[in-house]
Order: C-alpha cells, then structure tokens, then sequence
C-alpha cells in the first residue's frame, strides 16, 4: 500500500485513492473531543489495511492538534481499543 492518506479539513475527512477507488474517513468535533464517525473502505480494496492506517492517521491528528479521540463508527471503535 504506498497511496497517500489526504486530510480534507472542511469535509473533516480523511481520504486514500489506490486503483480508481477511494477510501475515507469521516469525523466530527464537538468541543475537544474528535469522533470518529464513519469508515469506508471499498470491497476491492478491503483487507489491505487502508481502515486501520485511515484510523491511526486521524488518530495522530487528534493528538497534533489537543483533542482526546472516541470512535461512534464500530471498526474505529475497535481499533482504538486494540491499538491505543
């Protein structure tokens, strides 16, 4: 996997674009906290580790900018607990 993980502020997204298809990520903030809501990973794609480098990208991000991460979105659930 060697594409780029964009970071769209305005849409609060997260985004990798490998073989024609995109993947995202998308999270709102209220207050200091940063939840992610929603993850996508097209099925051509799946099982490659996109979700979980989206995860930890937006994770890092999270704490760059001073908000404590929480995930509504199960597989962002998941990894958290699993990795952080």
């Amino acid at each position: 996997m060697n594409s780029k993980i964009t970071h769209d502020e305005a849409a609060r997204r997260f985004e990798m674009q490998t073989e024609g298809y995109k993947a995202h990520l998308s999270y709102i903030i209220r207050g200091k906290i940063m939840d992610i809501v929603h993850t996508f990973v097209p099925k051509q794609l799946r099982g490659r580790g996109i979700a979980a480098a989206l995860v930890e990208a937006a994770y890092d991000y999270a704490l760059e900018e001073g908000y404590s991460c929480q995930a509504t979105c199960p597989y962002a659930r998941t990894w958290l607990n699993r990795n952080k």
